[in-house]
């Protein structure tokens, strides 16, 4: 029987609660998978200049870090400053309002899943 290979999962979140819940479920539910958690744009940028983005399969990105928004994230994608093309999922803590929808359809994520993630919306995603 052939494993599956281990797919990379970025989170970039800085709640302490929410990125525990993601690493828990990750170690407990996905033990293959590979991941990292950042919890600041700072950390996402150094993290991207190092060109490690180019093998990432997933980017949990929350919308609101200490240090910026997932928007200057998700312009530096679209604008191909960043090597990615993996899956974009925006986990928001909250619905969307207007001015942030708007935003989603511009920037197109692979998926937006309001937090708490349920074990049932990450491994749909990981399929």
């Amino acid at each position: 029987m052939c494993e599956k290979p281990s797919k990379m999962i970025v989170i970039v979140e800085d709640d302490e609660v929410a990125g525990r819940l993601l690493v828990k479920m990750i170690v407990e539910f996905f033990p293959n998978e590979k991941y990292i958690w950042l919890k600041s744009i700072a950390e996402t940028n150094s993290f991207f200049s190092k060109n490690k983005l180019s093998t990432t399969d997933f980017l949990l990105l929350d919308f609101y870090l200490p240090d910026g928004t997932v928007w200057d994230i998700m312009e530096k994608i679209k604008s191909n400053e960043l090597n990615f093309s993996g899956r974009i999922v925006l986990i928001p803590g909250i619905q969307p309002n207007n001015e942030e929808e708007k935003l989603i359809k511009l920037y197109n994520p692979f998926s937006v899943i309001v937090k708490p993630i349920e074990l049932f919306d990450l491994n749909k995603l990981l399929e």
